[in-house]
């Protein structure tokens, strides 16, 4: 396990949902996917360059928000 699966799983623990934006080519799909909270499909964001992360920002923004919810 590397330091970003450690911190993640730490934050898990105290029910903190983690999300993970990867911007970049060749994004490690394992390691997000063990970095994020369950719904890996749901609370990792991937795209290729920061200019095209602008369209995904409303998707990102809404869920986030969606998970700060009782």
């Amino acid at each position: 396990m590397n330091a970003a699966t450690q911190a993640a799983a730490s934050l898990r623990q105290k029910f903190v949902n983690v999300y993970d934006v990867a911007v970049g080519t060749n994004p490690d799909v394992n390691t997000i996917q063990k970095v994020v909270s369950p719904e890996p499909y749901e609370n990792a964001f991937m795209t290729s360059s920061y200019d095209a992360l602008d369209p995904n920002l409303r998707r990102l923004t809404e869920r986030v928000c969606e998970g700060g919810r009782p």
